[in-house]
């Protein structure tokens, strides 16, 4: 596929879903989120970002032989998933209040974690 594991100077579109699944598989989950974040998929962001915190990328990564480089994001671990799902869900329902949206909104920041943010969404 195109592009580095890093997710520097990348364009998204060059990617296609097989790249994606290959990153997923090689255990680069942080660069697929940031580079659908980038296309602003954030749904399906927010779907791995979510699988990931549930752990369920580690079988993929553990039964290869050739596992990818840990980057400095997943040593820190479990911190680290639930700060990038609070930061996409974030995103998204930003995009939604943009929309003039703000049930759906609502719902993601509801979601989690934030019903202050959530009400706030309403309000408007």
């Amino acid at each position: 596929g195109a592009g580095g594991g890093d997710g520097s100077n990348y364009d998204g579109s060059l990617f296609t879903n097989g790249d994606i699944y290959l990153h997923l598989a090689s255990g680069n989950v942080f660069f697929v989120i940031n580079l659908l974040v980038h296309r602003m998929q954030l749904m399906d962001a927010l779907i791995v970002a979510c699988a990931h915190s549930e752990g369920r990328f580690e079988q993929l990564t553990s039964s290869s032989s050739a596992k990818a480089p840990i980057t400095s994001e997943e040593k820190s671990g479990e911190g680290t998933s639930h700060r990038v799902i609070e930061a996409v869900t974030s995103l998204l329902a930003r995009y939604k209040i943009g929309e003039t949206r703000s049930i759906p909104a609502a719902c993601i920041l509801l979601g989690s974690g934030n019903s202050d943010r959530a009400i706030e969404s309403l309000i408007r």
